[in-house]
């Protein structure tokens, strides 16, 4: 029951994390075309860059899901459902 809701809080975090990490690439492909931005400063996001995003965020999820997950393991469903 723990390991199950440990990968729940994971795959919830690198699900949101992986969202992140698109629209911010995708940010950077718009920012080119802002006329303000000199030509040597454009931005992008290299490959160490989001893989190190996405063990960061393995790390917090794992780190953050532990407790939850430790109490839900606890509760027996039935009580669980009486609590509802």
């Amino acid at each position: 029951m723990f390991l199950g809701f440990l990968i729940e809080a994971l795959a919830i975090t690198l699900a949101g994390g992986v969202v992140g990490i698109l629209v911010a690439f995708a940010l950077t492909k718009i920012a080119i075309f802002i006329p303000q931005v000199p030509p040597g400063a454009r931005p992008h996001i290299s490959l160490v860059t989001g893989l190190t995003a996405v063990v960061l965020l393995a790390l917090v999820g794992i780190v953050a899901g532990v407790g939850p997950a430790r109490r839900a393991a606890r509760v027996f469903p039935a009580e669980a459902l009486r609590a509802e």
